[in-house]
């Protein structure tokens, strides 16, 4: 992956992702969901995006507890409840996918 490709995956990564925790409709969350997690997976690739891959799960980290601050405070509607556990999930899987790509990425750094 060259500067120009990584420079395209980074930002389609954190555009996706930014998204994905705005975006009220489950069908656009699951579009983006899978764009994101295509885009994520390329990282994967090298080894040298290992430190990428820590800040986006970094940023995964920080909205997990913001999304179950927001559940554990009583102050939603069903309906706000139910699109911010749903958002919850999608950030979640995104993150197990990325803790992947990172376990592929440290095998290339160890050998096959």
């Amino acid at each position: 992956m060259d500067d120009l490709d990584l420079f395209i995956v980074e930002n389609n990564v954190s555009m996706f992702f930014d998204r994905l925790v705005m975006e009220p409709s489950d069908g656009q969350r699951a579009v983006l969901s899978r764009l994101l997690l295509e885009e994520a997976d390329k990282f994967g690739e090298r080894a040298a995006h290992l430190d990428k891959l820590d800040s986006y799960v970094a940023r995964c980290d920080i909205q997990i507890a913001r999304h179950q601050a927001l559940l554990s405070d009583g102050l939603h509607g069903e309906d706000d409840m139910r699109l911010i556990a749903s958002t919850l999930a999608n950030i979640l899987k995104f993150k197990a996918l990325l803790h992947a790509a990172h376990h592929r990425a440290g095998r290339h750094l160890d050998g096959p």
